[in-house]
């Protein structure tokens, strides 16, 4: 269909109203609401941001910086896994003369339109920015001791954005918000119940329900009487199809320094053979 589906035109006094269908942004029977003499979209979510305006009403009174980050956690959490569905309505939209851009959440968008709708276009199709995200979960301080040791490998390699989430303390949607924004990922965590760390667990099935993809993904582990954590995350990249970095580093209880400096020249390695688009993931079997 090369064109927005029109359900009904509705006539109100000198405007008229016309409904097209664009299902899935989010929800299945969402729809949006076009007036040619204004220029006006009514978008729905699409578009939409997290977080109050602080007094602004439209997008040149914002910073752009600071609502970019609300935007995207909005994206990444609520229409992200419907991407596909958001590239056919941008397609769509093309049709339309856009003029102004009043969605349900967050400011109305008319002074720099071509800038909310390129974002779209880019996070739609999950081209990520250059950048790594390390998240981490650790109960005694191991799983902690590692991640900084690949951290420095990755400065060291000339990564300048590096963002560092606890997963005991950072809410998902920021994780999520940063992990669709940036290239490379790190993910740490401890074994537990031969399983992974509770919070890591809940956090990688919604990274699953988002179907995130174009990672390249390494593992390391350690463990103490049994492992299972790098069993669950090996899991995990086969089902997103994830190509996984060799080799796979796996150390006893509190890494050796000898193993800290290999996860260091690992994760420098990595960037290097990746051009920074790396996942690395630590389980952590004594946390």
């Amino acid at each position: 269909m090369s064109k927005l589906k029109t359900l009904m035109n509705f006539i109100w006094e000198k405007h008229t109203l016309k409904f097209y269908l664009t299902p899935m942004i989010h929800w299945p029977e969402t729809m949006m609401t076009w007036e040619a003499s204004t220029g006006t979209l009514l978008s729905g979510d699409a578009f939409g941001a997290f977080g109050a305006i602080d007094g602004a009403l439209i997008d040149g009174q914002i910073d752009k910086e600071t609502y970019e980050d609300n935007m995207l956690r909005y994206y990444a959490n609520i229409v992200g896994k419907y991407s596909s569905m958001v590239q056919k309505a941008l397609k769509r939209l093309g049709e339309l003369d856009i003029r102004m851009i009043c969605p349900s959440h967050g400011v109305v968008i008319r002074d720099d339109i071509t800038w909310f709708l390129e974002r779209y276009h880019c996070w739609s199709l999950q081209r990520p920015e250059r950048g790594v995200v390390l998240v981490y979960g650790s109960m005694y301080g191991n799983t902690e001791k590692m991640m900084e040791a690949v951290a420095r490998g990755l400065r060291e390699n000339g990564v300048q954005v590096v963002r560092v989430h606890n997963i005991a303390r950072s809410h998902p949607s920021y994780v999520i918000r940063d992990i669709w924004r940036y290239q490379g990922l790190v993910f740490g965590a401890p074994t537990y119940d031969t399983k992974l760390f509770p919070p890591m667990e809940y956090l990688l099935n919604l990274l699953i329900g988002k179907m995130i993809k174009n990672k390249i993904v390494g593992i390391y582990g350690t463990y103490g009487w049994s492992g299972g954590a790098v069993k669950c995350f090996r899991e995990f990249t086969d089902q997103l199809k994830l190509e996984v970095v060799e080799p796979v580093i796996e150390a006893r209880f509190t890494p050796s320094g000898d193993e800290s400096d290999l996860c260091r020249q690992t994760g420098t390695e990595s960037c290097c053979q990746t051009e920074n688009i790396i996942v690395i993931i630590i389980a952590i079997n004594s946390g």
